[in-house]
């Protein structure tokens, strides 16, 4: 991952039957401070949040999330969480799916306006037919020559 300056794609790559692991690295000490350190939920947040997730994530599992999102909401007061979902969108594609909907939740939160106290969840479908739309963009491996190439 060093040599090749990789985002988190490419350790998904390295990770997954490749024969490029070591059968053992998930035992070592490496992934179990990773996980510890990036370990979702069970806490109460500081703010108003917005969560997208696509259902078709298949790196951020969708039950996972939908899980933490109503655990945070059941276990702590005064949790303002919008929990919004999009049907049939993966894990990247839902940053642009939901562009104008994310945007706006940043704008309103710059101009000072007050969230809708509680969690709430929606829903978004597409008013297209989804055969019309690339499910994913087609990936390729290079090195990363300027910083800002590295996720």
């Amino acid at each position: 991952m060093t040599e090749i300056q990789g985002c988190n794609a490419v350790i998904n790559e390295l990770a997954t039957g490749t024969g490029w692991v070591k059968a053992n690295w998930s035992s070592t000490f490496y992934p179990q401070a990773y996980r510890n350190l990036t370990l979702l939920g069970r806490k109460p947040i500081a703010g108003p949040m917005l969560v997208l997730q696509g259902e078709a994530d298949e790196a951020v599992p969708f039950l996972l999330i939908i899980v933490v999102v109503n655990y945070t909401c059941e276990n702590f007061e005064g949790q303002d969480i919008e929990y919004l979902t999009l049907e049939n969108v993966t894990h990247v594609p839902v940053l642009y799916a939901s562009k104008r909907i994310w945007l706006q939740w940043i704008r309103e939160r710059f101009e000072e306006k007050e969230v809708e106290a509680g969690c709430r969840t929606r829903r978004l479908e597409s008013a297209r037919p989804y055969e019309y739309y690339q499910a994913e963009v087609n990936w390729y491996f290079e090195f990363s020559e300027e910083g800002y190439e590295t996720a």
